[in-house]
């Protein structure tokens, strides 16, 4: 597969093998060594029967192709912003983008030939719907933000979410930096309280489900 590039210069390559148990391979926004494609197929299964994601891609059978060309759209977003993409074993991802970001590019590229046409005009005017609420809902404070965490459904349970959130976790507790993230799961909540996350309120999406903020101060445990 070939190299995607991105506004930014960087671009995203073929991944490189993981040895089994290793840590999550980590990428920065210039020569970053992970494949797009694949970071958007785990996290598209992984969201496949999210409530927010069933809500902005009502349609059952097409939702995993238009889930997969959202996430390797978003991979692309978070390289060109200086985020971190993790994925372990090529079965779990994480995006993350580090405190005060650079903006997102304004007229990102859109690849000819691909599925844009799940893309529908309610499916794109939930996507802006669902936009404007987290941004309006964002902490100013400098922050660590976990944009995407998935793992494939059959590897779930295993405890990958742990390991591959853990480095980043922990280099917050190291530089003093709190984390961020917005659950669109209620199933999800034990696993993020065990991380030291607390619930700071609810994300009401207009004439859709509610997306559950959460933030961690550094220093809390994990486990």
């Amino acid at each position: 597969m070939a190299a995607r590039r991105y506004p930014n210069g960087g671009e995203l390559r073929p991944a490189a093998p993981y040895p089994s148990g290793g840590r999550p391979a980590t990428v920065a926004a210039v020569d970053a060594d992970v494949d797009a494609i694949q970071v958007a197929r785990i996290a598209a299964r992984g969201f496949y029967d999210d409530p927010v994601m069933s809500w902005v891609f009502p349609d059952d059978a097409t939702r995993l192709d238009a889930l997969a060309l959202a996430f390797e759209r978003l991979t692309g977003t978070f390289v060109a912003r200086a985020g971190r993409v993790d994925l372990l074993e090529g079965s779990s991802t994480a995006l993350w983008l580090a405190p005060d970001p650079p903006p997102a590019p304004e007229n990102p590229p859109v690849t000819p030939g691909r599925p844009w046409h799940l893309f529908t005009t309610e499916v794109v005017e939930r996507f802006q719907t669902l936009g404007e609420v987290m941004e309006a809902a964002h902490p100013t404070e400098p922050h660590w933000y976990l944009g995407v965490v998935a793992s494939l459904p059959e590897m779930q349970g295993r405890g990958l979410g742990r390991r591959i959130l853990g480095p980043v976790l922990d280099l917050g507790d190291r530089e003093g930096r709190p984390a961020y993230l917005e659950s669109s799961n209620p199933r999800n909540l034990p696993f993020y309280f065990r991380l030291g996350f607390v619930q700071i309120g609810e994300i009401k999406v207009p004439g859709g489900p509610v997306l559950i903020p959460m933030w961690r101060e550094p220093g809390r445990a994990t486990g």
